[in-house]
C-alpha cells in the first residue's frame, strides 16, 4: 500500500510540476483568492509531494525487504495492546504521517528560498517579499516604535505584513470595515491602547496615511 501511495504521490508530483494552480487556492488558503504569496507556496506543492513520495517508496521497500521480522514483531505487538492502545498507536501514527509532510514542506520551502534570495542583500529580500506593499512595511518599520499598538482601516488585503518583520508590534482592525478612520469610537482605541493610526486605500495598497494618534 505504501510502495503504490509513493508511487502515486511521485506520479501527481511530476504531474503537477509546471502548471497553474490557482484552482487550488480557495482550498488550501484562507483568502480565497490569488495572490503572489499563496501562489508562491502552492508552487512548492509538486515538489514536497516528489518528496513525500520517494520516502513512502523507501520506507515500503524497506519493509518488504525485512517483511518476515516485521511482521512477527508487529503481529506480537498487536496481541499486547487493547483496543484503547490501538487507537493511541493509530493516532500518534496520522500525527508522524502530518509531521513528516509539513517537515518536507518547509525543506522544500527553505531550499527553494535559498536558491532564489541567497544572493541578495536583507534589503532586496524584504523588498522581493513584500512586492507592491514594501514601501508600507518599511514605513512601519522606520516611523513606528516596536511597541506600538496600531489600528489599521482598510477593506484590502493586507494580513501578509502582519509577521515577523513588524514584531513586536500589534495590530488591530475595527470591527465596522466601513468606517473611516475618524469615525471609529474613542472608547474602543482607548481599550486597546492605539497609539497610531495606519490608513490604507481600499482600492491601490501602494496608497496609505500613518500618522500617531493624539
Amino acid at each position: 500500500m505504501s510502495l503504490f501511495l509513493g508511487t502515486l504521490a511521485v506520479l501527481a508530483g511530476f504531474g503537477l510540476q509546471d502548471r497553474h494552480l490557482h484552482y487550488l487556492v480557495g482550498i488550501l488558503s484562507q483568502s480565497g483568492i490569488p495572490n503572489p504569496k499563496n501562489l508562491e507556496k502552492l508552487r512548492l506543492v509538486p515538489a514536497t509531494l516528489k518528496m513525500a513520495g520517494i520516502e513512502a517508496v523507501l520506507t515500503a521497500s524497506l519493509i518488504l525487504l525485512f517483511q518476515q521480522e516485521l511482521s512477527e514483531k508487529l503481529g506480537h505487538l498487536a496481541n499486547k495492546l487493547s483496543s484503547r492502545q490501538s487507537l493511541f498507536l493509530g493516532l500518534l501514527s496520522g500525527y508522524f504521517v502530518i509531521a513528516v509532510l509539513m517537515l518536507n514542506f518547509g525543506t522544500v520551502e527553505l531550499i527553494r528560498r535559498f536558491q532564489t534570495t541567497g544572493h541578495m542583500r536583507n534589503e532586496e529580500i524584504v523588498e522581493s517579499d513584500y512586492g507592491e506593499d514594501h514601501l508600507l512595511v518599511r514605513t512601519l518599520k522606520s516611523r513606528t516604535p516596536e511597541d506600538a499598538n496600531i489600528l489599521i482601516r482598510t477593506n484590502h488585503d493586507i494580513k501578509y505584513l502582519l509577521n515577523y518583520d513588524l514584531y513586536p508590534r500589534r495590530f488591530y482592525f475595527y470591527p465596522d470595515l466601513e468606517k473611516q478612520a475618524a469615525e471609529i469610537p474613542e472608547e474602543w482605541q482607548e481599550r486597546y491602547h492605539i497609539s497610531w493610526i495606519l490608513e490604507v486605500d481600499d482600492r491601490d495598497p501602494r496608497k496609505f496615511l500613518l500618522v500617531k494618534r493624539r
